[in-house]
């Protein structure tokens, strides 16, 4: 009984398609997938006079749209054959001259591509990690919109050390035509390219569609629940879980030959603290049971009739011993927090995002997965610092990427189907403190192996090998994501409805405005500020200049 493990069960709950939810999210995808195919033909339709700046910007626009309003597909080969025209009849680059031509030789230095880089963020995490646990090759980065964002110390300490460097192509003169070039340029000194891009980033797929004298391009698939652009360019696709490499040959057309499992990279994670003085630094007595939780705060947002602290307040009100920390959505974000603090006073403690979090895993007894969406990288955090895992997964089989899987933990992780199971585990690891030793033991080893161990590397080697051997990057098949709405992409689009993510055209116009041309741009912020609320007049400036003055004003401050 509670074995980790165990399989997902069907819901009878999703086949009911009258349901007002179930309506609701439909009709969303419907008008998100009109706006997207919009804002493709106006991509097109620049491209076709001839006006290839304009045609990489709504391009931009169009992927970013799809990203936060889900359109019911998640890759568009219309979209990527317009950014192959838009290099093919602009770019005009001198090819790279690639110093790892044979396909059984491992790179010697490899160029990490970012769109931005944060110091709070999983896949930024990653890239350093990466780099630091890859000690037998340089690695360089390059970032292809950072902005006046703060480049974390860690990644430029992590890039030195490995003797690379960190470039920032839109610090210098240039529109998303000019970024493609200079990327490609840097990547001639490279054996491999790695893009960690945000899923709208249109610049390396510009940069790279022409794939003579190319290095191997791989892509790291960190959001792979939603669409993206660069299957197109990418020679492999690496993946963080199994769940999302089946879910990439199915809904992107990308062969599994092409999709490579590789463990998201953990650095090395020891306690400095035994559990009980961790837990006096937070000031809980040794005896409270401390249940933790963190994530983004849209992995919690209530989405139909699943709410994360409806159903774990049973436990709570079950056992006064218990303390429940969740650190991400903070107080303020999401109402259900707010009414649980005050319901329970003082068992339930919701902090805002931070980067020192491991005192409270050093703290915790038990780990419980976000929902109704899964944070895997804070799951395999927990799980190194020997934590018990649970995760509450209550849909059907079709929705598998609303669940937690990951190299590691498909024999640690108890995965609840029903709310029942549910508080019957946590009753469980609550009573019975030798049986959450031994699974958190055993957590700890296995994600300790697979994520960071020799495991991992040979995990690393067989990505850069892979990606080495395939010859070129095959055209995503739009057909095969043209179906009916299924339960997965119901349960996203409320996700992206209830959690906060869905953004209207006008807001995603607005960050993409200072990439236009001057003159489109001029005509854009009249017709908004006509239509919407007033803009800023300094949103009719470049966005390189925007970037220089915030980097300034950065530096003026220090």
């Amino acid at each position: 009984m509670f074995e980790p493990g165990s399989k997902v069960c069907e819901n009878a709950a999703f086949e009911d398609t009258r349901a007002s939810w179930y309506v609701e999210s439909r009709q969303a995808i419907e008008r998100n997938i009109v706006s997207f195919q919009d804002l493709v033909a106006l991509a097109d339709s620049f491209l076709s006079q001839g006006r290839y700046g304009a045609a990489a910007v709504y391009a931009q626009i169009a992927a970013d749209y799809a990203w936060h309003n889900h359109p019911g597909v998640f890759v568009s080969s219309q979209l990527e054959r317009i950014l192959h025209r838009i290099s093919q009849d602009t770019t005009r680059l001198a090819h790279c001259a690639r110093r790892n031509s044979r396909p059984n030789r491992l790179p010697g230095h490899v160029f990490h591509v970012l769109t931005q880089a944060y110091g709070i963020g999983g896949h930024t995490r990653l890239v350093w990690r990466w780099i630091q646990q890859d000690t037998e090759r340089s690695h360089s980065i390059v970032l292809t919109r950072q902005g006046s964002w703060k480049v974390p110390r860690i990644l430029y300490d992590a890039a030195r050390a490995a003797g690379g460097r960190i470039y920032s192509l839109d610090a210098r003169t240039g529109d998303l035509l000019f970024r493609a070039r200079a990327l490609r340029k840097l990547v001639g000194s490279a054996d491999q390219v790695v893009l960690h891009i945000h899923p709208y980033d249109v610049v390396p797929t510009i940069a790279f569609a022409s794939k003579q004298n190319l290095p191997p391009v791989i892509f790291l698939n960190h959001s792979d629940h939603v669409f993206w652009v660069g299957a197109s360019i990418s020679d492999a696709v690496a993946q963080l879980r199994e769940s999302g490499r089946l879910f990439s040959r199915e809904r992107r057309g990308i062969p599994l030959e092409r999709s490579i499992l590789f463990p998201t990279p953990l650095g090395s994670i020891r306690r400095t603290l035994s559990r009980s003085q961790a837990k006096s630094q937070l000031g809980f007595p040794e005896d409270r049971v401390l249940i933790l939780s963190a994530a983004s705060s849209y992995k919690y947002a209530p989405l139909f009739e699943y709410s994360f602290t409806d159903t774990i307040m049973p436990i709570l009100e079950k056992y006064d011993n218990t303390v429940l920390l969740v650190i991400g959505p903070g107080n303020t974000r999401l109402g259900q927090f707010i009414t649980a603090s005050h319901q329970m006073q003082g068992s339930v403690k919701v902090l805002d995002k931070r980067e020192d979090t491991s005192l409270f895993y050093q703290a915790a007894d038990i780990y419980v997965d976000s929902f109704p969406f899964p944070s895997i990288t804070s799951l395999l955090e927990a799980g190194a610092y020997a934590l018990p895992l649970v995760s509450y997964c209550p849909y059907p089989s079709e929705a598998e990427m609303f669940c937690a899987d990951a190299p590691g933990l498909s024999n640690n992780l108890i995965r609840a189907t029903s709310a029942e199971q549910y508080i019957a585990v946590l009753s469980r690891l609550i009573e019975n403190s030798n049986f959450r030793l031994v699974l958190g033991e055993s957590a700890k080893q296995s994600i300790s192996d697979k994520h960071g161990g020799k495991d991992w590397h040979q995990f690393l080697r067989n990505l850069y090998l892979r990606a080495a051997e395939i010859s070129s990057a095959p055209e995503p098949q739009s057909e095969l994501n043209l179906k009916p709405a299924g339960t997965l992409d119901i349960l996203l689009a409320g996700l992206h409805s209830k959690g906060r993510i869905s953004r209207p055209l006008d807001a995603v116009i607005r960050d993409h405005i200072r990439l236009l041309p001057l003159g489109l741009r001029a005509r854009v912020w009249a017709e908004t500020c006509r239509r919407d609320e007033p803009l800023k007049p300094s949103l009719l400036l470049p966005e390189w200049l925007c970037t220089r003055l915030g980097k300034l004003r950065s530096w003026r401050k220090r």
